[in-house]
This record gives structure tokens, C-alpha cells and sequence, in this order.
């Protein structure tokens, strides 16, 4: 958990029913702040839309929360006004935290919604407006600036693809580090165990078409060559794998990893996949079957889906 985020907000925040919920719980998402009050009718207007928008995005599984931040004239105003919210609540009663954050956001009238990343930075500060205008997709304009594991701006600037919900992998070395190579600055190796080969699966949190993929891997021999990708397969084995017809296949060389500045020992192949067959991935699985030198271990640091949303 961010000590950023701690510092902002608090150790408790206030949930549904006055349920007392750990800070903790808003571990890797962005955080918008709403700045809000009963009395207020801009206000009454605006919560519906942005609980539409929360509905939307949680039930999608985003990393996003909302916190609300009171200004209610008095404890009634503010349970009545909360209980028509489905998201958290800094305490009433800490009225102190409340004008420490109506301060160091320069929030001159209501409502406001501050969009803060996992470190507290501010994401955006236009944030109502953004809702306003866009509802749910703003949130893809928020992940992609705040540059949350799985979001990139797409090779052509348009939107990123959905972000990367879940990561699988069948015959990796050290459990787990399937998950971390889809993050942006990311240094943990995937590795293959027992032979060469890996199999891959990206769970997307929502539907999306892909244009492109980059993957980063090492100098050293282990990179990726003979990729099959699989489209919409979440359940598939080796010998699914094996039998089945690939998507796409894949074909790369040592001399298509190209080592970017300041990552020595790196290099990234950026790979353009046949955009008519990924309009509606949900899923995406990747048979790696060798490695450029032949040998019997196959790496990578990361892998990039780039593309729009469906």
C-alpha cells in the first residue's frame, strides 16, 4: 500500500452501513476524490451519473474507487447523502482531513472530482467534466495517463487496449512471474522450466480489438521465436496447443529485438498482428515454441498489447 495514499486520505475510510474499511483496500487503483454535499443541488444532479459510471467500472473489474469528501452542514445531512452513494467515505467527523484536501486541491466549489494514481499523484483534475462527457471510457484516459500495468498509449496515439485482468502461464520457472511482465517497467525474467516452451494466457477485462504487440525480452539467445497465437481459448493445455490451428503464428529473429536506449541486454520486437482476426479478444493465448538460438530455456520481461477498445 502506498504510504502516499495513506498520508493523503487517512488509515480508515468509512463504508456502506458505517462499516470501517482499511485504507488498504484501495491498494493499485486510482482513487477519485469527490468533493460533494447534500445541499447542494449541482451536486444531487451529478452522484447519479458517477454512480453509473463506478457500477459500470467495478462490475468490469477496474482498479478504481471512488472516496467521498464531504460537505455536509451536519452528521444527518451527511448519512442521509451517503447512503445514496455506493463507494467510500472519508469519516465526517474528521473535518480536519477534509479541508487539508479541500486546500492542497484548491477546491473552490463543488462538486469537484480529483482522479489521484496509486502514488497519489494527480491524474486528473477535470475529472467531473471527463464523466460528464465520456462516462466510463474516461477511465481509459486516466489508466493510460497514469500508466497502471496493462494501459499504454497505442502505437498510433489513439486509446489503449483493456487492461490485462489475469495472466497464466504453464511451465514457468519461479510461479508468478507470468503476472509481472505485463507491467510498464517491469525487471523480473520469465523463464521457461522444464523445456523450452511457455503458454501464455491474457485475460482482458474487456473486450478489445488489438493492433499490435510488443515483446521484451533478453539478448542473450532466450528470446522468443516461433510464437502461436491463440484467440479467445482461456482453458487451452499443451496438447490443445499442439493440435489446434493458430490465429496468427508468429516468426521472429535475434536481429528483430532491437535494445532501446538504457536497457542494456534488452532488446523489443514490435510485432503488427492481422487486426481483422483480433475484433473481439477477451482472451489471448500465446504458445511460445522456441527460442532464437534453439536452446532450452526461453525468456522474456514483457509482453504489450496495443489496440482500442471493442
Amino acid at each position: 500500500m502506498s504510504d502516499a495514499i495513506k498520508n493523503l486520505i487517512g488509515d480508515e475510510l468509512l463504508g456502506q452501513g458505517g462499516q470501517k474499511l482499511s485504507t488498504d483496500t484501495l491498494n493499485g487503483k486510482l482513487v477519485a476524490l469527490y468533493f460533494s454535499a447534500h445541499w447542494c443541488p449541482p451536486c444531487r444532479r451529478f452522484t447519479p451519473l458517477l454512480a453509473q459510471t463506478y457500477d459500470t467500472l467495478t462490475k468490469a473489474g477496474r482498479p478504481f474507487e471512488v472516496v467521498f469528501v464531504s460537505s455536509d452542514q451536519d452528521q444527518n445531512q451527511f448519512d442521509e447523502y451517503f447512503a445514496t452513494m455506493p463507494w467510500k467515505s472519508i469519516p465526517f467527523q474528521d473535518r480536519a482531513r477534509k479541508n487539508a484536501l479541500s486546500d492542497q486541491y484548491n477546491v473552490k466549489g463543488i462538486p469537484t472530482l480529483i482522479v489521484v494514481d496509486p502514488q497519489a499523484q494527480v491524474v486528473s483534475s477535470s475529472a467531473r467534466d471527463e464523466v460528464a462527457r465520456l462516462n466510463a471510457k474516461a477511465f481509459d484516459t486516466w489508466a493510460t495517463s497514469a500508466n497502471l500495468p496493462g494501459f499504454e498509449a497505442s502505437p498510433d496515439g489513439g486509446p489503449a487496449a483493456e487492461a490485462v485482468g489475469n495472466v497464466e502461464c504453464l511451465n514457468e520457472k519461479k510461479k508468478g512471474s507470468c503476472k509481472e511482465i505485463i507491467k510498464t517497467g517491469n525487471t523480473t525474467v520469465l523463464e521457461s522450466d522444464s523445456d523450452e516452451q511457455l503458454l501464455l494466457t491474457l485475460h482482458f477485462m474487456a473486450e478489445s480489438k488489438l493492433q499490435a504487440i510488443h515483446f521484451t525480452a533478453p539478448t542473450d539467445g532466450r528470446a522468443p521465436a516461433k510464437i502461436n497465437l491463440f484467440l479467445n481459448t482461456p482453458n487451452m493445455d499443451f496438447s490443445n496447443a499442439e493440435r489446434e490451428k493458430p490465429t496468427q503464428v508468429i516468426e521472429l529473429k535475434s536481429s528483430d529485438y532491437v535494445e532501446e536506449e538504457g536497457k542494456e541486454g534488452y532488446g523489443q520486437a514490435k510485432v503488427p498482428l492481422q487486426f481483422v482476426k483480433f475484433q473481439k479478444v477477451n482472451s489471448l493465448t500465446f504458445f511460445i515454441v522456441s527460442n532464437v538460438s534453439g536452446g532450452e530455456v526461453t525468456a522474456l520481461n514483457g509482453i504489450h498489447c496495443y489496440g482500442l477498445k471493442a
